[in-house]
C-alpha cells in the first residue's frame, strides 16, 4: 500500500459575482513532490458541503496524478491529509467568510466605501 499526505497550503478568493453570487476560488495543496492548484467557481450555498466535495475533488486530483497506466494499482494507493478534521472545518469557516463578504457587498446602498469594501473581500485568504 503506497500513502501520500496531502497537505493543503492556502486558499484564496478570486473574484465574486454579486449578481449570480459565485466565487472564484484557488485551493493551493502539496502531495509531498508537487504544489497543486484547484481552481472553483461554485456558488456557496452550504458550506459544509463544499469544503466536503473539495477534499474529494483534491483527492482524485493526487490519486489521478500518482495513478500509473497499469491496471490495479489504484486499489493499493491512499490517499491521507494532514490533520484532515481540521482542514474540512478552515475550508468550511473559509467559505463562510466568502459568503459573508459577497452578502456585505450586496447590501451596501452607497457609494462611499463600496470599492473600499469591494477591494478588501477580494484580498481574503487563508493559510493553512
Amino acid at each position: 500500500m503506497i500513502i501520500i499526505t496531502v497537505r493543503l497550503l492556502r486558499a484564496e478568493l478570486i473574484d465574486f459575482s454579486i449578481k449570480e453570487e459565485t466565487s472564484e476560488i484557488n485551493i493551493w495543496f502539496t502531495d509531498g513532490k508537487d504544489e497543486h492548484k484547484l481552481a472553483i467557481c461554485r456558488k456557496i450555498a452550504n458550506s459544509e458541503e463544499l469544503a466536503e466535495q473539495m477534499i474529494t475533488e483534491i483527492r482524485k486530483i493526487v490519486k489521478n496524478s500518482h495513478t500509473p497506466e497499469s491496471n490495479g494499482y489504484d486499489e493499493i494507493l491512499a490517499i491521507k491529509f494532514e490533520n484532515e478534521d481540521d482542514a474540512v472545518k478552515k475550508l468550511q469557516k473559509f467559505f463562510e467568510r466568502v459568503k459573508d463578504k459577497i452578502r456585505e457587498v450586496r447590501l451596501i446602498k452607497s457609494s462611499q466605501g463600496y470599492l473600499d469594501t469591494l477591494t478588501r473581500a477580494k484580498k481574503l485568504e487563508l493559510e493553512f
